[in-house]
């Protein structure tokens, strides 16, 4: 139905008529216009799934498996995966958290000196107090004694 007719050929130069309007040069060549293909086919509406909250229960095994290894084998992550029912990207994932989370609650515990020489002396010595000094004996010489 919206083929051309038959007294007229489809050319470039024929396409452009003022009386038919602007050009449709997606006819020129077989198979459905832009037009249909654009509006015609609607594409799936794209939702992402709604986040799935761990169990208290999964969270004790994996707990429970990050108190004997922070960073499990291969084998250790597919049997953790299994028994938490979860899958190996998602117990991969909880595993990188909370190596992360354990990492922050370290650095925080552990408080940082002040100022760099600090922790090493008593800093009324500036010489000692300094990380590359090394204790050397003094010898005091005095000339006058044979």
């Amino acid at each position: 139905e919206n083929a051309p007719s038959a007294d007229r050929a489809v050319t470039p130069m024929s396409v452009a008529s003022p009386v038919d309007g602007p050009p449709d040069y997606a006819r020129l060549a077989d198979g459905p216009t832009a037009k249909e293909l654009v509006f015609e086919t609607p594409a799936p509406p794209t939702t992402k799934p709604k986040r799935k909250r761990m169990s208290p229960e999964q969270r004790a095994i994996l707990e429970e498996g990050f108190s004997n290894s922070p960073l499990p084998s291969k084998e250790a992550y597919s049997e953790l995966a299994s028994k938490a029912d979860l899958s190996l990207p998602q117990v991969k994932g909880w595993f990188a958290n909370r190596r992360a989370e354990a990492k922050k609650e370290a650095a925080v515990s552990t408080p940082t000196p002040a100022t760099p020489g600090a922790a090493l002396g008593s800093g009324d010595d500036p010489v000692q107090s300094s990380p590359n000094a090394t204790a050397a004996p003094v010898v005091v010489v005095d000339e006058d004694e044979p």
